[in-house]
């Protein structure tokens, strides 16, 4: 059964933050802990774990970052350089794993000369990218890894010296989001014409939309139903950007090196093909962006975190 982990169950607005910290950080990195293992041994059954697994380990940085100051120092390094090395390992597994299925899928569809051999390549430089996954899964239960993870739990208090009482869960949320917020609105209104500022904005809304999974609970429902959809179709659009820009990296690399003249004549169109459907997917990104969608999102948001510093928009030109 599939355990996403996307809402932390169970926290509610007045409740001390360090009870709702608990039960985020607990859930967020049992989570990396049950898809490690999977994704290491089973991958080949189900590529989904890795896939899992990398969303997992997103999430959990992300609570680590959010919830820092309630955590021992030393410990709190130590866990975020484990994670980043189980998001690495799983990152380029899972980067082939959607490369082979799309392509597999093309194939099927268009049956020609040149596939056979780009398919065997890819199908072994993602044979070559699991032990990767097989060692991190190894070094972290050597290192206890799940037992960390309750120790780290268990120690979670406010630690700053001044503070005079346990901030709320809704304190807290506003305190953590409000920045994301404002930094995310000055990208999405910026000029957004360059893939590599696309880019940017796509890593501001994972962020925010990340802190919103896990401070749902600090606000009213309609934070979750409503305004948490907006920021998805947000980072859906920017994600299918990337994820073409990727694959006409992908194929120019291929271009570049040793292959056939009729995979590289395969390579060639799929090329064209997918540049031209990154652009598109920029042209309709650039065109569904409007100062009328911002200012709306802002105040939304407004309305749980009060008064934001909104950026000016962009010129007229650059919006679309």
């Amino acid at each position: 059964m599939k355990r996403t982990g996307k809402w932390i169950d169970g926290t509610s607005p007045e409740q001390p933050v360090t009870e709702a910290a608990r039960s985020a950080l607990r859930l967020r990195l049992k989570l990396v802990s049950h898809y490690l293992p999977l994704a290491a041994w089973e991958a080949d059954d189900d590529p989904e774990y890795v896939h899992q697994l990398r969303v997992a380990t997103r999430r959990a940085n992300s609570a680590l970052g959010i919830f820092a100051d309630l955590l021992p120092r030393r410990r709190l390094r130590k866990l975020k350089r484990q994670l980043h090395g189980v998001r690495r390992a799983a990152g380029e597994a899972r980067d082939l794993d959607v490369l082979l299925a799309r392509l597999t899928k093309l194939a099927d569809d268009s049956p020609g000369p040149g596939w056979e051999e780009l398919l065997s390549d890819l199908q072994a430089r993602r044979k070559l990218a699991q032990p990767a996954i097989r060692q991190v899964d190894k070094k972290l239960r050597e290192g206890k890894f799940r037992k960390r993870i309750r120790e780290l739990v268990a120690r979670i208090q406010v630690r700053a010296a001044a503070a005079q009482r346990t901030p709320t869960f809704v304190e807290a949320a506003r305190q953590a989001l409000t920045p994301l917020v404002e930094e995310f609105f000055t990208a999405v209104r910026g000029p957004l014409e360059e893939l590599a500022a696309m880019h940017q904005c796509r890593i501001h809304g994972k962020k925010l939309r990340y802190a919103m999974e896990i401070f749902s609970g600090a606000f009213p429902p309609e934070f979750r139903a409503q305004l948490y959809p907006e920021i998805e179709q947000v980072q859906e659009r920017l994600g299918e950007i990337n994820d073409r820009a990727t694959a006409c990296q992908e194929f120019s690399t291929w271009l570049a090196g040793n292959v056939s003249d009729e995979t590289r004549a395969l390579l060639t169109g799929l090329l064209a093909s997918e540049a031209a459907a990154l652009e598109a997917a920029k042209q309709s990104f650039l065109g569904w962006r409007s100062e009328e969608r911002a200012a709306g999102l802002a105040a939304q948001f407004g309305q749980y975190l009060g008064k934001l510093r909104v950026v000016p928009a962009a010129p007229a030109a650059a919006v679309g």
